[in-house]
């Protein structure tokens, strides 16, 4: 559900479309083949997925001009949720006649959907470790949970939500700590930002924020 909002974003599909029945996402029928195929092989503990089928699924052009409304869970949720692997699949796109000589597969999509997230990942979460005045072994440390870094890896927002979170709670201690940062406007933007995406992705998150009232009166304009 999260690889189709995504999906959907890089086709300039914010938002889901209603045909008078059900309210969802215009999804390409060959891309429901393979997701389809794959979630049977989950619940198979037989099945072997040979370097052949890799092969194959990544570098064979994909054919998505046939398209269906699908009901998708994510439907709703707010496309900077998914922006990130939605990039990593435009890119996709645009790099494609690199790898194959037409539109990229649905494996090749979905790859650098979860490419694109860890770099973000890695790269926001380094902003933290950067920013914070104490704590940066215990964010390091964090960062590299093996299930952090999976999670870090996926097409879900929950890469977004590890590395914000750490972020938000780095920009909160350097307020305490450090004399000469200041609650300024670029703060208020980014907290605004934080506030908005940990509100409408996970709320329970949100609370994080409420580390804001140690920060003391003379940070704030």
């Amino acid at each position: 559900s999260h690889f189709k909002k995504a999906y959907a974003i890089s086709e300039g599909e914010f938002f889901p479309h209603s045909n008078g029945t059900i309210a969802g996402l215009k999804i390409p029928d060959t891309m429901q083949e393979y997701i389809q195929e794959k979630l049977v092989a989950m619940s198979n503990r037989e099945w072997k997925y040979t370097y052949h089928d890799c092969y194959y699924d990544q570098l064979l052009p994909g054919e998505f001009s046939k398209k269906t409304l699908v009901e998708v869970s994510t439907s709703n949720t707010t496309p900077l949720a998914h922006i990130i692997p939605a990039i990593g699949i435009f890119f996709s796109k645009i790099l494609s006649p690199v790898f194959v000589n037409g539109a990229p597969s649905t494996a090749l999509m979905l790859y650098f959907a979860r490419f694109f997230s860890l770099l973000a990942y890695l790269f926001i979460g380094y902003l933290a470790i950067k920013i914070t005045p104490s704590f940066k072994k215990s964010m390091f440390t964090i960062l590299l949970i093996p299930m952090s870094i999976f999670l870090g890896s996926m097409v879900s927002y929950d890469s977004l939500l590890i590395s914000v979170s750490l972020l938000s709670i780095a920009m909160i201690l350097n307020l305490i700590y450090n004399k000469k940062t200041k609650f300024d406007n670029k703060a208020f933007i980014v907290f605004t930002i934080i506030g908005y995406l940990l509100l409408n992705i996970k709320v329970i998150y949100a609370p994080l924020l409420a580390l804001l009232i140690f920060v003391p009166n003379e940070k704030f304009k």
